[in-house]
């Protein structure tokens, strides 16, 4: 099947989704600015240009994006402590139909992929790299050959950058 390796998350994945009687409901959290957001719900049509060579790599499915609060470098967090957005986030969850949580939110990802198997789904964190199968391309993956060799002109940089960006591992993300 597909022939991009997120050091063990292509496995997991691969077996998710090799299964033909899965729904694949995939809900996907990321902890980006709104931007980020639409770029996900932009570049999934086009998933086929993304990987003509190994289209596999993001298949078909019912895909919900929703963004996780973005609470590093300069942006002020909404809720009074991590536990208590933690437990708003997993309560959203919890009203949404789905197969398969995708996520890389960031402090939040391990936690929420750990909810979604305590409810009985499958949950994949798969962190920085999430972004990647979407063809959307930050500077950490320009130069690493088993995301370059994908890398084409229907990928996409984010449109939009969280103030503070620079101050994430100086900005490798964007």
């Amino acid at each position: 099947m597909a022939s991009i390796d997120y050091q063990g998350a292509k496995t997991e994945i691969e077996n998710i989704f090799a299964h033909s009687d899965t729904q694949r409901k995939i809900i996907f959290w990321y902890d980006a600015p709104k931007n980020f957001k639409e770029d996900v719900e932009k570049q999934y049509p086009r998933r086929k240009e993304l990987f003509p060579n190994d289209p596999d790599i993001l298949p078909e499915m019912e895909l919900k994006v929703l963004q996780a609060p973005v609470t590093f470098a300069e942006n002020t967090p909404t809720s009074p402590s991590f536990f208590d957005e933690l437990a708003r986030i997993e309560a959203e969850m919890d009203q949404i139909d789905y197969d398969v949580l995708l996520v890389g939110a960031g402090a939040y990802g391990s936690f929420l992929a750990l909810h979604a198997k305590s409810k009985g789904k499958k949950g994949i964190q798969t962190g920085g790299a999430t972004n990647t199968l979407f063809g959307i391309l930050g500077k950490r993956w320009e130069h690493r050959e088993h995301v370059a060799k994908h890398v084409n002109e229907a990928w996409i940089r984010p449109a939009d950058k969280p103030k503070g960006f620079e101050r994430v591992e100086g900005g490798t993300y964007w």
